[in-house]
């Protein structure tokens, strides 16, 4: 799973401060994740700037192992 947030200024900004929690906990409520612990989840955090456009895209890939 990716989670790329798109934020307004270029402004520095810690990625413990967007873990995807509050995004995790409603895709697991929804069912589109069993659950959201590391057993489950690969979560890949990134983060650019567009001033225009700010935004959240989350990525959601199934893997079969």
């Amino acid at each position: 799973m990716q989670i790329k947030y798109y934020f307004k200024t270029k402004h520095r900004r810690d990625p413990d401060n967007y873990s995807g929690k509050m995004l995790l906990d409603p895709l697991v409520r929804e069912g589109i994740l069993a659950d959201d612990s590391f057993d489950v989840v690969t979560l890949l955090l990134s983060a650019e700037c567009d001033k225009d456009n700010p935004r959240t895209e989350i990525d959601v890939k199934e893997v079969k192992v």
